[in-house]
């Protein structure tokens, strides 16, 4: 399911973001398929999110959230913002 051993390091803050939003807006189908992310137009994050696919939901809202905030407590810790990879040149805001 990890493929790479990434996780989510290689997603930026902003494509999480634009992920939350979309699962909010109900316009993911679950399990959650790359098929999916590239049917949404999120082609560029479909080939660097293997830790969310298979996820309801449920559980990639709560994983996505989670990721965000342990990213911002991880920047308020160490006096700025955490490291967060750049989004990628296709990726939609």
């Amino acid at each position: 399911m990890f493929g790479t051993g990434h996780g989510l390091t290689r997603i930026s803050d902003e494509e999480l973001r634009t992920l939350l939003r979309a699962a909010y807006h109900g316009k993911l189908r679950y399990p959650l398929r790359r098929s999916e992310l590239l049917a949404q137009g999120l082609g560029e994050l479909a080939d660097r999110a293997e830790a969310l696919l298979g996820l309801d939901e449920r559980g990639l809202r709560t994983v996505v959230a989670c990721v965000l905030a342990e990213r911002e407590a991880a920047g308020r810790r160490t006096g700025g913002r955490a490291r967060s990879p750049e989004p990628s040149p296709g990726a939609k805001p």
